[in-house]
């Protein structure tokens, strides 16, 4: 299978590269979840590896992408939806991040009410991205 490239618009182009499992992945489908339903429960289940690729950015880095299998993605969706019925009461109203019904649009829309409606003397934008990288993780907290 050829390698995804980048179009035009730094875009990575998909088109032509995606596998689609065949038919016959289908028929046992309702077993498959049963049986991945059971090892859930008894506590057997280990999530795959997640398959690892890199898409070359603009700048020449690579940008590393973790595929998860499907079975893991299931998994996954599964324990979101238990864990956002437990706390989703418990959230704040002014909390945006991961949650159902919610944007960083919505986000931004109630920090620009906020801006407008009250006094803001300063407003602090950061951007951490590889913040961490040169950072030693055995470091002690007190030496930072």
């Amino acid at each position: 299978m050829a390698q995804p490239t980048s179009n035009d618009n730094g875009c990575l182009d998909v088109r032509n590269h995606c596998a689609i499992p065949s038919f016959p992945v289908l028929i046992d489908l309702d077993h498959k979840i049963e049986d991945l339903h059971a090892r859930v429960h008894r506590g057997a289940y280990r999530a795959l590896p997640s398959r690892r690729h890199y898409i070359p950015k603009a700048d020449g880095q690579q940008r590393p992408l973790a595929i998860a299998a499907l079975e893991d993605k299931i998994v996954q969706k599964a324990a979101c939806a238990v864990l956002n019925a437990i706390y989703e009461e418990d959230f704040l109203g002014f909390s945006y991040g991961f949650r159902p019904k919610r944007s960083q649009h919505d986000a931004l829309d109630a920090l620009i009410t906020g801006i407008h409606c009250t006094k803001v003397n300063y407003i602090f934008d950061a951007d951490l991205r590889s913040f961490l990288d040169d950072a030693s993780y055995y470091t002690p907290a007190c030496e930072v």
